[in-house]
C-alpha cells in the first residue's frame, strides 16, 4: 500500500491558494483537524489544483485526473496527497499525471489552464471591472479577489491583476460577486461588483521619518505599525493572503538610513520606533489620511551599553530554508535596524553567505556576518548548528555537509573538517519536541541519566538556553546546561531568535554579546567570533544588560578565592520601556540569593551592586536579571538575561566541578 505525495515548499515567497476557501493558511483556520504529534495538521478535501503566487510569478499544481485528498502542514512545509493510498500487487502498477503550470503571478491562465488539463467547461460568466483611485487614475498591479455570494461567506473563485490601464478580467460560474481588491500602499475596497462602474482604491499617505541618535547622526531603526482603525483588519486579510508577515503587528518596516519616505496604506495607527534593547523608544498615535504627508522627527537615546561588546545572533533562517521566506537583504535590514552585529546564517541544510548582501546595501558599518548551516536530520535526533563553515557554490547546497545515516558524533565531526579553522558546534532548540537533541537521548539533568546513552555524543560546543520569544525553553534548557556545568562541561550558552519571520519583530530577542574589547564591527573576523564564544566572556540578552565580575574578572574565568570568599560585582542597565524588578544569582545550580532591583518608572536603569559571595568547595556563578514585561512592543514577554559562569577555586589546586560527571 502506497500514499503518493507530491511536496511543495513554502520557503520561496509566495502565497498559496486552495479553492473554495483562499489562502492555505485561512484553509487551515477554517477546515483541518488538530495538531499531530504537536506539529502536523491535516487539512482534508478533494482538491484539484493548489496554487502558488507571487508579485511576477505563479505556479500551480494540476491533478488531470482525481484531486488532491489531504494536504499536511509541519512547520510551513505542505505535502499534498495524490489520491490516498494505492493497493499495488507484485507485477501491478499506476499512473497518476499532474501537471506544474507558470504563470506571471495571475491566477486566471492557471485556471484555464487546469480546465484544458481536466476537460472542463469554460464558465458561463465573464466578470470584469477597472480599479482606479482619486482623479479617476488608474491603479496597475491590484489584486481582484472575487468572492461568489451565497450561503455563510461564500467561496473564493479566483484573485486576478489589474492591468496597466487599471482594468481586470476573470471567467467564473454564473452568480452575484463581492470584489476585495489590495493594492499595496491603498486602502483596499470591498464591494459587491453590480454596485459600482469602478472600484476606488483610497490613495496611500505617506510619512516621513528621520531618525537621530544623541549626537544628531541619521540610526538605522525599525518602524512598528499597530493600526487603531481602519479598513479590514489583518485577522480578516487571513482569506487573501494580504495580512502579510507581521505576527500581531499591521506592518513593521526595517530603515538602514533613519531618513526617509514609506508609502503606507491610510489609517489611525501607533507608531513606535525601536533599535533593540539599547536605545529608548519613541512613540506615537497618528492619523494618516488619504493622500497625506506627515513628518515625524525622533531622537532615540542609547541609555543602556555594554564597553567592548558586540551582539550576535547564531540561529538565523532565510528564503534558502524551506520554512522562511525572508529575502536575504530583508534580514539585513532587520537586524541592522534592531542594533545586532553579527549575523549567523544557519538555513536548513544549505549555506548562506550575507556578505555580498551587506556590501550591495552599505550596511558593512553596521554588520557583518558567519556562514553557518542548522544541520536538520529527519528522524528526530535533534538539530544542530555549526559555524563557520567552509561556502562553496560549486557544490551541492553550497558545500552543506550530509547527514545521512550519521551518527551525532559524526555529524559534529564532519561539521568541523567543513571549515578551515575552528568551528563552533551548538545544540539547538534541546528541549523541542520531535527536533531536541537531549528529548531524544532522554537526558535526565537531575541525575544525568539518558534513555539512549549511546546515541550521545559531549563533543559540541554551546547550548541554545534561550530560544525564541517564548520563555518556556529557558526554564526547560537552564536544568540541562546546570547540569553539565556541575559535571565539568563548560558548554557556552549561548541566546538566539530562530528567526524565520524578520517582520514579525523576531530578530533581535533574544540575542547574545561577545566581549572583543571594542565595538568596531569592521574589525572582526569569524574566527575573531570563535575565540570571543570559548572565551566564556559571553551574555545571553533578552532585555536587560548585564556586567558581571568576581573579584574584577570577567565572565568565563576562573577566580582564585582562598577561604572561600569572593566579591562579586554586578552592574544591570536597561532603557525605560525593558522593566527590571530582580536579580538571581545561581551557585551550582541552586538559587543563592534573589536581590531586588528598583526601577523608576519612565527612567532608564542604571543598577549597580557589590556582593559578597562565600561558597564552600570549588563552585561556579551565574547571574539571571528578570522583570515582568516591557511597556511596549512585547505584550506577555518577560525581559530575562543571564550571564555565562564564573568559575571558583577555593583550594588553588585548579577548579573542580562539583560533581562527577555520569559517563
Amino acid at each position: 500500500v502506497y500514499s503518493l505525495f507530491w511536496a511543495q515548499i513554502l520557503g520561496d515567497g509566495l502565497e498559496t491558494y486552495v479553492a473554495p476557501w483562499g489562502s492555505i493558511g485561512y484553509a487551515f483556520q477554517k477546515a483541518a483537524g488538530p495538531p499531530l504529534m504537536g506539529l502536523v495538521r491535516t487539512l482534508q478535501a478533494r482538491i484539484p489544483m493548489v496554487v502558488a503566487l507571487g508579485s511576477r510569478i505563479g505556479y500551480a499544481f494540476i491533478v488531470q485526473q482525481g484531486a488532491f485528498t489531504q494536504v499536511l502542514n509541519a512547520s510551513n512545509i505542505y505535502l499534498m496527497s495524490v489520491g490516498g493510498a494505492v493497493n499495488l500487487g507484485a507485477g501491478e502498477r499506476t499512473t497518476i499525471r499532474m501537471a506544474l503550470s507558470v504563470s506571471d503571478g495571475d491566477m486566471e491562465p492557471l485556471r484555464a489552464e487546469m480546465r484544458r488539463l481536466r476537460r472542463e467547461q469554460e464558465p458561463a460568466s465573464t466578470v470584469t471591472g477597472r480599479v482606479v483611485t482619486t482623479g479617476n487614475r488608474p491603479v496597475p498591479d491590484a489584486r481582484v479577489y472575487l468572492i461568489q455570494q451565497g450561503e455563510g461567506e461564500g467561496q473564493m473563485h479566483t484573485v486576478t491583476r489589474t492591468d496597466r490601464r487599471g482594468r481586470f478580467e476573470a471567467k467564473v460560474p454564473s452568480g452575484e460577486y463581492r470584489a476585495v481588491v489590495f493594492a499595496d500602499g491603498y486602502a483596499p475596497a470591498d464591494v459587491i461588483l453590480r454596485d459600482v462602474p469602478d472600484i476606488v482604491l483610497q490613495p496611500p499617505a505617506r510619512l516621513q521619518i528621520a531618525v537621530r541618535d544623541e549626537r544628531g547622526g541619521f540610526l538605522p531603526c525599525a518602524l512598528v505599525f499597530e493600526r487603531l482603525e481602519g479598513v479590514l483588519p489583518n485577522s480578516e486579510r487571513v482569506r487573501y493572503g494580504e495580512q502579510g508577515d507581521y505576527g500581531r503587528f499591521h506592518r513593521v518596516y526595517f530603515s538602514l538610513s533613519g531618513n526617509e519616505t514609506i508609502r503606507v496604506e491610510p489609517g489611525r495607527y501607533r507608531l513606535t520606533l525601536t533599535r533593540g534593547f539599547e536605545y529608548e523608544i519613541a512613540q506615537r498615535e497618528v492619523d494618516l489620511r488619504p493622500g497625506a504627508r506627515v513628518v515625524w522627527r525622533a531622537t532615540l537615546a542609547r541609555t543602556a551599553r555594554l564597553p567592548g561588546y558586540l551582539s550576535g545572533d547564531f540561529h538565523v533562517h532565510a528564503i534558502p530554508s524551506p520554512d522562511s521566506s525572508d529575502p536575504l537583504a530583508d534580514k539585513v535590514k532587520a537586524f541592522v535596524a534592531v542594533g545586532v552585529q553579527i549575523l549567523t546564517s544557519t538555513d536548513h541544510d544549505v549555506l548562506t553567505d550575507y556578505q555580498p548582501v551587506i556590501r550591495a546595501l552599505g550596511a558593512g558599518r553596521w554588520i557583518t556576518s558567519l556562514v553557518g548551516c542548522e544541520i536538520t536530520p529527519n528522524f528526530g535526533l535533534g538539530h544542530f548548528n555549526a559555524y563557520p563553515q567552509r561556502y562553496d557554490p560549486s557544490k551541492p547546497n553550497n558545500g552543506a555537509i550530509e547527514w545521512y545515516d550519521l551518527t551525532a558524533e559524526q555529524i559534529f565531526a564532519a561539521a568541523r573538517a567543513n571549515n578551515d579553522g575552528d568551528t563552533i558546534v551548538q545544540i539547538n532548540h534541546p528541549r523541542s519536541p520531535n527536533m531536541g537533541y537531549f528529548n531524544w537521548v532522554g537526558l535526565n539533568p537531575a541525575d544525568g541519566s539518558m534513555t539512549r546513552p549511546d546515541e550521545f555524543s559531549p563533543n559540541f560546543d554551546a547550548i541554545e538556553v534561550y530560544n525564541g520569544i517564548d520563555h518556556t525553553q529557558l526554564e526547560q534548557t537552564l536544568p540541562d546546561w546546570f547540569y553539565f556545568l556541575n559535571t565539568g562541561r563548560r558548554y557556552i550558552a549561548v541566546g538566539v531568535t530562530d528567526s524565520h519571520h524578520a517582520y514579525r519583530l523576531e530578530p533581535g530577542f533574544p540575542r547574545t554579546y561577545l566581549y572583543f574589547g571594542h565595538e568596531n564591527v569592521q574589525r572582526v573576523t569569524p574566527a575573531d567570533v570563535v575565540r570571543a564564544l570559548r572565551s566564556g566572556n559571553v551574555l545571553v540578552c533578552g532585555g536587560p544588560l548585564i556586567e558581571f565580575t568576581a573579584n574584577g574578572q570577567p565572565m568565563g574565568a576562573t577566580v582564585n578565592a582562598p577561604g572561600g570568599v569572593v566579591r562579586l560585582q554586578i552592574r544591570l542597565a536597561a532603557p525605560s520601556w525593558v522593566r527590571v524588578s530582580r536579580v538571581k544569582l545561581y551557585v551550582n545550580g541552586a538559587v543563592a540569593q534573589e536581590l531586588p532591583v528598583e526601577h523608576p518608572e519612565g527612567r532608564p536603569l542604571d543598577w549597580r551592586q557589590e556582593v559578597p559571595l562565600r561558597v564552600e568547595r570549588d563552585s561556579w556563578v551565574v547571574v539571571l536579571a528578570e522583570g515582568e514585561g516591557f511597556t511596549a512592543l512585547y505584550p506577555g514577554a518577560r525581559p530575562t538575561s543571564l550571564t555565562n559562569p564564573i568559575y571558583i577555586d577555593v583550594d588553588g589546586n585548579g577548579w573542580q566541578p562539583p560533581r562527577a560527571a555520569s559517563r
